[in-house]
């Protein structure tokens, strides 16, 4: 156990060798090791990543009425947002699509959350860091595809303003108008008090997995690819679970 619980840091920060010289094993047994454990996790993905119950909904509606203040904003119970992943080396394949706005190559995820209590419900993980973060949660959610299935009549979620507006999302007013209008500058505050829990959820998950800051594996093909996302999944679903 000891052994799967070390090898889970390889992707981390870790290299194979040092973990090695730390475990006394070879470095194919820790691949191996490390492959097994992340295989295993994505095995629990659809045990452990659930969606909101409804007491966890109620919980998660009155925070933010008690938050906002205002009753009819309880109706905005999730909140989504995205996050980079950064790639240590630049990937030898597609590696202008890696490339984010930020500066440095990516993988780009986006995940939904509760509010109340940071619980990551869904999330959506493997798409290039120069894909814009609408598109990112659009090409794997369920939600946007099926909104009925998990929002009743009038519920929304909230988002920044890099995700627009449509019938199940809200987010905030520009500058420019927010400027010259003080209901839509406190709209706009009230709103960012209920968002920056989606901050904190995010950082709460990369503050737990070193790889979540910078992952150390090198991409050179689609299956590396898919192993990044894969690792970056069974890191989602290990905090959630232990969260």
């Amino acid at each position: 156990m000891q052994r799967y619980t070390i090898t889970c840091y390889n992707p981390l920060g870790r290299t194979n060798k040092l973990i090695h010289l730390l475990n006394s094993c070879s470095v194919g047994s820790i691949v191996g090791y490390t492959n097994r454990t992340v295989a295993g996790l994505l095995e629990l993905n659809n045990d452990v990543m659930q969606f909101a119950s409804e007491g966890e909904r109620q919980h998660a509606a009155a925070w933010v009425r008690n938050t906002t203040r205002v009753e009819e904003w309880g109706k905005g119970w999730l909140v989504v947002d995205g996050t980079h992943i950064p790639l240590d080396w630049k990937p030898g394949v597609l590696s202008q699509e890696h490339f984010c706005y930020k500066g440095f190559h990516s993988i780009n995820v986006a995940l939904v959350i509760l509010p109340h209590s940071l619980q990551i419900v869904k999330s959506v993980v493997g798409q290039p860091g120069s894909v814009q973060d609408l598109k990112v949660w659009a090409s794997g959610s369920n939600i946007l595809k099926k909104p009925h299935l998990y929002l009743d009549k009038g519920e929304f979620i909230w988002v920044d303003g890099r995700y627009g507006h449509s019938a199940i999302t809200v987010g905030p007013f520009s500058h420019i108008a927010a400027d010259k209008s003080r209901d839509l500058r406190h709209f706009n505050y009230m709103l960012s008090q209920v968002r920056v829990q989606v901050e904190h959820a995010i950082a709460y998950l990369k503050n737990r997995f070193q790889c979540l800051t910078g992952y150390h594996g090198n991409i050179y093909c689609v299956k590396d690819r898919i192993t990044a996302a894969e690792t970056i999944q069974a890191c989602i679903v290990t905090h959630t679970f232990a969260s």
